[in-house]
């Protein structure tokens, strides 16, 4: 039996107020080059409301990771 890959969650800053969610293929180290590419909903969805939100990219275009930010009111 093959096993699940596993997702990966840590809360990040003084008060938590961004959570990082790692996924199957991100490595254990966030090291330089990593992420090759990082896309925010509010570039691709207009009029978003709602936490900045971060799509981080691997270089073959794989999601690896989410990153939500959530500090005071949203925009």
């Amino acid at each position: 039996m093959m096993a699940t890959p596993k997702i990966r969650v840590k809360l990040v800053g003084r008060d938590s107020h961004t959570a990082y969610i790692a996924l199957p293929g991100h490595p254990e180290e966030m090291t330089p080059g990593v992420v090759s590419e990082t896309i925010s909903l509010d570039d691709i969805i207009d009029g978003y409301i709602g936490p900045r939100v971060h799509l981080d990219f691997a270089n073959d275009k794989r999601l690896i990771g989410i990153e939500i930010l959530v500090f005071g009111e949203m925009k």
